[in-house]
């Protein structure tokens, strides 16, 4: 008895939960399946359908898995992330109120530190911030909170009003500007 043999022997021993986890770690068993079946000439033609489908049903239920679970860590990270960007946002707002105050620069220093370490987190997590201006307008990355009539030939950031920030190609929070319309 091969090598081969022995292992899909050991396989057909083993309960349907043990199985499943042995096959969700090992792409190649599924290999070896299909080749036991075409060697074993006796099996009927309605077990080797059953067993066709217990394959296929393995093989949906390791990609819906790990689906799902790259779906919840996504939505866990935005969750988490939206939060920290909030806590950021209100910190920079505080920064600029002390900016009039004249014997606060530990303060002004201390709240600097924290928003740079915000960014340094916020980077790290793969978050970018959009905060361009002179650029035209995009309304799937920015939010016109106020609009100058300019001599511009299409609709153009001007001034940045909230920065907004995006992961990946997905904006999370869009940035708050003003914007340049064409004069009519």
């Amino acid at each position: 008895m091969g090598e081969k043999d022995k292992q899909l022997a050991n396989y057909n021993k083993m309960s349907k939960k043990e199985l499943i986890k042995a096959l969700s770690d090992k792409d190649q068993i599924i290999d070896d399946f299909k080749c036991k079946f075409e060697e074993q000439c006796g099996l009927t033609e309605s077990s080797l359908q059953q067993n066709v489908r217990f394959q296929a049903d393995l093989i949906n239920l390791r990609k819906r898995h790990q689906k799902d679970r790259q779906n919840l860590m996504s939505s866990v990270r935005e969750d988490i992330l939206t939060e920290l960007i909030h806590i950021k946002t209100n910190i920079d707002r505080a920064f600029s109120q002390i900016d009039s105050a004249k014997d606060m620069e530990g303060i002004k220093k201390g709240i600097k530190m924290v928003s740079m370490l915000m960014e340094m987190f916020l980077k790290n997590q793969g978050m970018e911030d959009i905060s361009l201006k002179d650029i035209p307008f995009d309304p799937n990355m920015h939010d016109a909170v106020l609009t100058i009539e300019d001599d511009v030939k299409e609709d153009m950031v001007v001034e940045v009003i909230e920065k907004g920030y995006r992961m990946g190609d997905k904006v999370i929070i869009p940035m708050k500007a003003k914007v340049a319309v064409p004069k009519e």
